[in-house]
Order: structure tokens, then sequence, then C-alpha cells
């Protein structure tokens, strides 16, 4: 090990000093002091929980599926209004801007066959979440009918 290296003769004597301050004697040493270990006893609190007014732990499952084509409307959904396809793009995650957007940009059935991912990110604006809910959606309402 390294001696250590001082900027003067003063300030190596200064740090020597500084260092026997916190030697112990030999007198010292020898004395120890064992101190009492506490602990606090372990407590168990139990929340007060009318079970009638309990709820059901949650249930991690998957989200629900889309709805099918048939709740939106009885027609193919390449022959969709814009206005069906609001309402779809609304039943599939319920946020009035995403299906404005739909609107506003005039997507009927035969557009919204035709959308990808891309399209929903960077055409549209949507952001991630939506966008993916939607493709995901499509996809399925893509596969319902045979396309």
């Amino acid at each position: 090990e390294k001696a250590p290296q001082y900027c003067s003769r003063e300030c190596k004597r200064k740090e020597r000093k500084r260092l026997r301050s916190f030697e112990t004697s030999p007198d010292e040493q020898s004395t120890s002091y064992s101190l009492p270990v506490l602990t606090s006893p372990t407590v168990k609190i139990k929340p007060i929980v009318d079970p009638a007014t309990a709820a059901a732990p949650p249930i991690l499952s998957p989200p629900p599926p889309p709805p099918p084509a048939t709740a939106v409307s009885n027609k193919h959904p390449t022959e969709w209004t814009v206005e069906e396809v609001h309402n779809w793009v609304m039943s599939v995650n319920g946020a009035q801007a995403s299906a404005e957007i739909f609107k506003q940009q005039e997507i009927d059935g035969q557009a919204l066959m035709l959308l990808n991912e891309d399209h929903l990110m960077r055409t549209l604006g949507l952001k991630l979440g939506p966008a993916v809910k939607l493709q995901s959606a499509l996809k399925a309402l893509k596969e319902s009918v045979g396309r």
C-alpha cells in the first residue's frame, strides 16, 4: 500500500495528529460494552372490512374481445359509412378523440379495412396505446368477415 502524499510537512503533521486522536489506549481497548438488542413486538394489524361491502380481489384477465361487426351495423365492414366507422372506433377504445379523427378524415369502411398501424400512428397521429388497440380490433374484424 502506497503512503499518502502531503503538500507540506505541516499538512502531514496535522493529519498524523488527527489520526492519533482517534486511536485508543490499551486500557480502553480491553473494555468492551455490550448494548442490548432492542426488538419491537410483532404486531399484526388486520383492516376492518365489512364482508357485505368488501370488493372482490382484482382478477387479471385478457381484455374483452372487440365488438363484432354486427354490434355496429348489419352490413359488411367495407360498406360502412363514416358514421358507422366512427361508432366502431368508439366501441373499441371508448376514446372520443380517436373516433373524431376517423370522422374528420372521412374514413369509411373501405378505408378502414386498408389501414395499418403505421397509418394509425403517423398519418392519423394516434398515440401508441389507442393505435395498438385499434390495430388488434381491426385484425379481429378482418378475420371475422373473412378478409
